[in-house]
């Protein structure tokens, strides 16, 4: 099993890190993100600023990582691929590792969500675990200060959920955490 953090830029140009994302929703949104704060600081400021509206938080979010389409998978990406882990946890929001899976010919099952282990089928070559959630999914998405506390204080259970696909032992590239 691979940890992939998202404080770790594969490549330039690409998705922007966890910082870049925190640092460009400061500098849109000056008059309601203070700058040099972690995006889940950020994220929750901004929130906290426009009355609980997570929409516009979701759509700028959207915004930076939509692009991603333009970006292929980097060879750290393709390296992930052919190291042959059977499950990937990443903080990552877009989809590269499931391109670079994808053109590899392997099967993924995305688990984004907490019920989402349970369709895998076991057919699959790779389980990918997107803890922060997937751009594509805005309902998905773990970006303040209180969905971190939810996220961290479920991963027991999630990497539970995995664990009978998983035959390798943890790596971690990149914090976890997320800072």
């Amino acid at each position: 099993m691979l940890f992939f953090g998202a404080d770790y830029a594969p490549a330039t140009p690409g998705p922007p890190t966890r910082r870049q994302l925190a640092d460009a929703l400061a500098a849109r949104y000056p008059d309601l993100v203070d700058p040099g704060q972690p995006l889940d600081a950020a994220a929750q400021q901004f929130i906290s600023r426009r009355r609980g509206d997570r929409n516009a938080l979701y759509r700028f979010l959207q915004d930076q990582v939509a692009p991603a389409p333009a970006w292929p998978p980097t060879e750290l990406h393709r390296a992930i691929v052919d190291l042959g882990f059977d499950a990937v946890v990443t903080a990552w929001y877009d989809d590269l590792l499931e391109r670079a899976f994808d053109a590899a010919g392997k099967r993924v099952a995305r688990v984004v969500g907490g019920v989402d282990a349970a369709y895998t089928g076991g057919g699959e070559d790779v389980i990918l675990v997107k803890l922060y959630g997937d751009a594509a999914r805005s309902e998905s998405l773990v970006i303040t200060r209180r969905d971190m506390r939810l996220v961290q204080g479920n991963l027991a259970r999630r990497l539970e959920d995995v664990r009978p696909f998983v035959r390798l032992r943890p790596l971690y590239l990149g914090r976890p955490g997320g800072r």
